[in-house]
């Protein structure tokens, strides 16, 4: 019996998988709007990928997260994990963090030095913003 591509597809609840996916789109997107992308060739970085822009003559750092909304939010992590071991990234290391949500193939680019450092994660309510200023979705579109 013949398979139907529908019935290959799985969903993303393994986060190595997950991870994957989300690289690769980020990847992707930023060759969609013109830059040159590279990726290590270890997995014993900080980063997961690198770009350079046409105009500069540096690579900037991309340090990638695919994260599943709760509650009309994403809550992305500022560290990463290896088995037990978290690593939090220093200022310098990344430039970019680039979320990718699972649930709606978005992604959002933070530019690293504008996070708080002293923060474990930061959130982001997917529709709207709060009252008090808060950013929105659409804020971190661009790169």
């Amino acid at each position: 019996m013949e398979r139907s591509l529908e019935t290959e597809i799985r969903p993303l609840c393994d986060n190595h998988i997950k991870g994957n996916v989300g690289q690769v789109s980020v990847a992707l997107d930023l060759i969609k709007r013109g830059f040159d992308v590279f990726t290590p060739m270890n997995e014993m970085t900080t980063i997961d990928l690198a770009f350079c822009r046409t105009n500069r003559d540096r690579l900037e750092k991309v340090q990638v997260k695919s994260v599943t909304p709760v509650s009309n939010k994403i809550i992305v992590p500022l560290a990463s994990c290896s088995g037990s071991k978290k690593y939090h990234y220093a200022l310098g290391e990344i430039d970019w963090i680039a979320v990718y949500i699972t649930t709606s193939e978005d992604i959002l680019y933070i530019k690293y030095h504008e996070v708080v450092q002293n923060k474990r994660s930061i959130s982001i309510r997917l529709c709207g913003g709060r009252p008090n200023g808060s950013r929105k979705i659409s804020d971190y579109k661009n790169i």
